[in-house]
């Protein structure tokens, strides 16, 4: 999943303080990607309703 420079900068823009270590802003980042994997996965129909997985878990 690629972010664009524009969502990047707009997470860094909304992140409440004015100074950051780098680690901070990376994870930030590493979130909004995390999220827009997810809903590109909902998108897609990759996911399972709470039921299957539960069905799932059985089968261990």
């Amino acid at each position: 999943m690629i972010i664009n420079k524009k969502q990047a900068v707009d997470a860094i823009n909304a992140m409440p303080k004015d100074e950051y270590e780098v680690d901070e802003i990376l994870e930030e980042i590493i979130m909004l990607e995390k999220i827009q994997k997810g809903l590109q996965a909902i998108n897609e129909g990759k996911i399972l309703s709470e039921d299957e997985v539960e069905k799932e878990i059985k089968k261990w």
